[in-house]
């Protein structure tokens, strides 16, 4: 693949999208981790503290 065919793919605006997208699946990963670690720590506060 030379330089010109590189530049197109990357110019491309499907390309751009596809690539600035994050997959749904890890921004389900995400909120689940993140509804965890606030579960976690709640439970860990009201143990401690409570």
């Amino acid at each position: 693949m030379n330089d010109k065919e590189r530049d197109i793919e990357l110019r491309s605006e499907k390309i751009r999208n596809i690539m600035g997208q994050m997959p749904p699946f890890l921004i389900r990963l995400n909120s689940i981790v993140l509804i965890i670690i606030t579960i976690s720590l709640a439970i860990v506060f009201y143990k401690l503290y409570g």
